[in-house]
């Protein structure tokens, strides 16, 4: 049996990080870390910037949000798949966030939410065209990037919504967010919790039946005029069933929204960014997809 230590490690590498260390390239882009992006509760929240060094300008943008269960994660591991997008003209931003059980949902929203209005504020400072923000993140910090995508419906009418989602891997309906017990046992030994103890730190309850799991799902703001979504998930994922996925893209289709479902087949929640065709796979989908949503228009 490998050992817990591991199999957090494991838990992190996967849920956080984008795409593989070992897929960047030497493409020139630029680090700036530790960038405050707002100050809540007396406590500075950080975002780090990779820009590529040359392109046109202003640059289109993908604001990463790491995963690891709302509990734990760092925005640091984002740094390789950032540098990686860099090569084909995108900058990268990874956020911090507060993290549960000391803050519950919607802290950790809220915290995105100021992210992207630092950004968009602070556009011409840093290169970056408002009109074309995507953002992306894996499991955790997909389930973040669908509600900040679907969610932010250009209310604030200063500034336009986010252009496109990028989901990996991430739960998009609570209410019907169940495992097996096995699942639930790994999820223990890796992150201290089941499921049932994960909602409870993140949402403060476990009742599928509460009005804050409708409040915490995606798929409760799916309608006509969101983003363009991109969903990307394991068949054989168990922590997150590959059904959280699919409930997604019919819900998003239905609307009339544009939406594309990657399966990547026997992919666990462990394994979708250790086997080299299923993160080249990924990558591909990815770099597609934001090329053609944050083109110029």
């Amino acid at each position: 049996m490998r050992s817990s230590v591991w199999i957090v490690q494991a838990v992190l590498v996967c849920l956080a990080t984008p795409l593989h260390a070992d897929d960047v390239k030497s493409a020139a882009s630029t680090l700036e870390k530790d960038i405050v992006f707002a100050k809540i509760d007396g406590r500075e929240l950080r975002l780090d910037l990779v820009r590529p060094t040359s392109g046109t300008r202003p640059l289109p943008l993908v604001l990463w949000v790491h995963g690891g269960g709302w509990l734990m994660g760092d925005r640091k591991d984002y740094h390789a798949g950032m540098r990686d997008m860099a090569q084909f003209g995108f900058a990268g931003a990874s956020v911090q966030y507060r993290l549960a059980p000391a803050y519950t949902f919607p802290a950790q929203l809220d915290d995105i939410k100021h992210a992207l209005a630092f950004l968009r504020t602070n556009a011409a400072k840093y290169d970056i065209d408002p009109k074309r923000i995507a953002v992306g993140g894996g499991s955790a910090g997909g389930h973040l990037a669908l509600m900040l995508g679907l969610a932010d419906q250009g209310e604030d009418k200063s500034h336009p919504p986010v252009r496109a989602v990028v989901d990996m891997l991430g739960p998009t309906d609570f209410t019907t967010w169940k495992i097996n017990r096995d699942a639930d046992d790994l999820m223990r030994r890796s992150l201290g919790v089941d499921l049932d103890g994960l909602l409870v730190d993140f949402l403060g309850t476990s009742d599928r039946q509460d009005r804050r799991m409708l409040e915490a799902s995606p798929t409760t703001y799916v309608r006509a005029g969101n983003p363009a979504v991109l969903i990307i998930h394991g068949t054989a994922d168990t922590w997150v069933p590959f059904q959280q996925a699919q409930v997604l893209y019919d819900a998003l289709k239905r609307a009339g929204v544009k939406a594309r479902l990657v399966p990547l087949e026997g992919a666990s929640h462990f394994d979708i960014f250790w086997r080299p065709e299923q993160r080249a796979k990924s990558k591909q989908e990815m770099v597609q997809f934001l090329k053609q949503e944050l083109e110029q228009k």
